[in-house]
């Protein structure tokens, strides 16, 4: 107990200052951007929080303001959801400029797709301690080979980097997740604990049977949290890929084109990827995704949030085979074609 006590006041001591200070950094922000919200609303939300693209400020002042505006929209009794992501970039990096993006996502109680997420899992059951050991060699060895300059690939269903280190655990990757896989299911499906879920989905999805995984990992899309659903897509990214180069098995559409409305850019982001690859397999889908999510592909276009708008631009242009590159006019020409 004595050694317990003298943790928990350690990090209190070492975090609070780390936690003023990081409040006390001076950012640029970029944008503000809405999504689920209409265009009035979200103008004079943003006028009465007295922010503005391209002011600098305190990060605390602006998460505060943040915070604000979430409150009032939580107070009208439609909104059964509010979700703010906060993407800072570092350095300019091509067309992004260094700052703050800030998606603000409203949830009603008409979003079907957030409405049909899994309850939350409250089984005992938890991540066997060498799959986690595994699971953070692999990724340490991923950012390892990373910061070497190593891209990374899409190799037989799963995110590969061209790096010793990073082989060799991946085969043994695959070796465990084909041992485990009931037990990798089970915790999906059952724990309790969404930072054991997440783990799991990475894991496996490194399985040799893709289309078991898939069909695991479809449910985990539908999780109630948005980091297990966020590990799930991404590694169904490369397992689309494979599905369509091989025409070994069949990734469904249907859940990626409610993920793709969920409240969150990365459920956007990962969603509409895997929907690329499915367009680039089968075009005539293209027809039914702009049916379907046309509108707010163009929304994810029109925006500054780089995950939002790469992810937009990247699937209009799958689905019609024309780059309308930074045209407006043109992503809305294509939805009334």
């Amino acid at each position: 107990m004595k050694h317990t006590v003298i943790i928990i006041l350690l990090v209190i001591w070492v975090c609070a200052p780390c936690l003023e200070a990081q409040s006390q950094v001076e950012i640029t922000l970029r944008a503000v951007e809405f999504f689920g919200l209409d265009d009035t609303t979200a103008a004079e939300l943003y006028r009465e929080s007295a922010l503005s693209d391209g002011n600098t400020m305190f990060l605390g002042d602006l998460r505060r303001r943040l915070q604000e505006i979430k409150k009032s929209l939580e107070a009208d009794p439609e909104i059964i959801f509010v979700n703010i992501d906060q993407v800072g970039i570092p350095r300019d990096f091509g067309d992004i400029k260094k700052g703050y993006y800030v998606t603000i996502d409203v949830v009603t109680e008409h979003n079907e797709a957030f409405r049909s997420l899994r309850t939350v899992p409250d089984g005992a059951v938890s991540l066997e301690g060498e799959l986690k050991g595994l699971l953070n060699k692999y990724e340490t060895a991923c950012r390892k080979a990373e910061d070497s300059g190593i891209d990374e690939e899409d190799r037989e269903g799963f995110y590969y980097y061209d790096d010793a280190d990073v082989r060799l655990i991946t085969a043994r990757m695959k070796i465990v997740a084909d041992s485990a896989f009931a037990h990798l299911s089970q915790v999906i499906m059952e724990s309790s604990d969404e930072t054991d879920r997440a783990a799991a989905a990475t894991l496996i999805g490194a399985a040799t049977d893709k289309q078991a995984a898939v069909r695991v990992l479809i449910e985990a899309t539908r999780d109630p949290d948005a980091g297990v659903r966020n590990n799930a897509a991404r590694v169904m990214i490369p397992i689309t890929a494979y599905g369509v180069s091989t025409k070994a098995y069949e990734v469904p559409v249907d859940p990626f084109l409610a993920m793709i409305q969920l409240p969150t850019a990365t459920d956007r982001n990962k969603a509409g990827l895997v929907l690329g690859h499915r367009v680039a397999g089968e075009p005539y889908l293209g027809q039914r995704i702009r049916q379907e999510i046309g509108e707010l592909l163009v929304r994810m276009a029109e925006s500054k949030q780089p995950n939002n708008y790469y992810t937009g631009r990247g699937l209009i242009r799958a689905v019609s085979g024309r780059d309308y590159s930074d045209h407006p006019d043109g992503w809305r020409a294509w939805l009334i074609e």
